[in-house]
């Protein structure tokens, strides 16, 4: 299977720390990829909106559990929407419930992982997915 190149990276988390965090390790070990930041379900399914013709070279990096708007609403707005049918989601998640991790995956997540505690973790599953689809 041929993947599109990843050339868009966005990350949706309500947490300013791992925004800091998701942030630095992009603008340090993959500056040419275009990445974006929210801090909500709705900004980041504004953003797709409105880019509709990047989203097959688009990886989303999605927290599950986020106040008003969450991960799974995220991945039925995804399911409805056409435009939306080549995106790439994996869930970022500092949850290993098996019921979260199989319901993500059966609404059409790429993948569920656990949010690394290291750096150089983190590096390799951005890597993982930015390049290896």
């Amino acid at each position: 299977m041929v993947h599109s190149p990843i050339t868009r990276c966005i990350f949706i988390d309500d947490d300013e720390d791992d925004q800091i965090i998701f942030e630095q390790i992009m603008s340090s070990y993959f500056k040419y990829i275009t990445f974006s930041s929210f801090t909500s379900v709705q900004k980041g399914l504004d953003d797709l909106k409105l880019n509709y013709s990047f989203v097959g070279q688009t990886v989303v990096f999605l927290d599950l559990n986020m106040p008003k708007q969450n991960g799974f609403d995220f991945l039925e707005e995804k399911n409805r929407n056409s435009n939306l049918s080549d995106l790439k989601v994996i869930i970022y998640s500092t949850s290993n419930n098996p019921a979260d991790i199989n319901k993500c995956l059966h609404l059409g997540a790429e993948a569920f992982i656990t949010k690394p505690s290291k750096i150089e973790e983190m590096v390799e599953v951005l890597r993982k997915y930015l390049f290896n689809g």
